[in-house]
């Protein structure tokens, strides 16, 4: 039985962004949490700049159909700060715990911080599909 404000709930959920909390298979068996999302969505809270101070890397990738192009994080710590830092600069989401095992990787870089400021060096940059 569906009570009157379950649609208005629905639509609501339909007007949020979506991040897509999942986990990837990387080389040689090793699983990563992620957490993804539209790249216009992200970029218009986290520049690309900022992605190596605050979290230590970024993955862009795509949908299957290379419609959509999207852009986040991996592991724990980096994902809650992801989180948390898109809420404090006001964005609103739902987060999707997703199979995104069809998703592309475009390419993704990893930097070394030992400190957060300045920025430090790309230790690794790869474009698994060239």
């Amino acid at each position: 039985m569906r009570s009157h404000s379950e649609p208005a709930a629905l639509e609501f959920l339909e007007t949020l962004n979506t991040l897509y909390e999942y986990v990837l298979d990387w080389s040689k068996g090793s699983k990563r949490r992620h957490v993804d999302g539209e790249r216009g969505f992200i970029e218009g809270y986290i520049r690309r700049e900022e992605f190596e101070i605050l979290f230590g890397g970024e993955m862009i990738l795509t949908d299957p159909s290379r419609t959509s192009e999207l852009i986040g994080v991996w592991g724990r710590k980096a994902i809650s700060e992801f989180k948390r830092t898109l809420r404090k600069r006001g964005a609103e989401f739902a987060v999707v715990h997703a199979d995104a095992s069809d998703r592309v990787v475009q390419r993704y870089a990893r930097y070394h911080r030992k400190n957060r400021t300045p920025p430090s060096t790309v230790t690794s940059v790869k474009n698994p599909n060239p």
